[in-house]
């Protein structure tokens, strides 16, 4: 007897959730931590100002 409509459906869907979880997790490294990420967007915003050197 072939299966329902509904529970391939799940089925595939808890293979994209995996998917989906595998990706996040390897990009929960670079995107940093909450701090980072706040300072990322302040400096977004407001970046540094560059350097002048001054020749001695």
């Amino acid at each position: 007897m072939p299966r329902e409509g509904g529970a391939e459906g799940k089925d595939d869907q808890s293979v994209i959730d995996k998917r989906i979880q595998r990706q996040l997790q390897e990009l929960r490294p670079l995107m940093g931590s909450e701090q980072t990420q706040r300072l990322r967007r302040a400096l977004r915003i407001c970046p540094p100002r560059k350097r002048t050197l001054e020749k001695k």
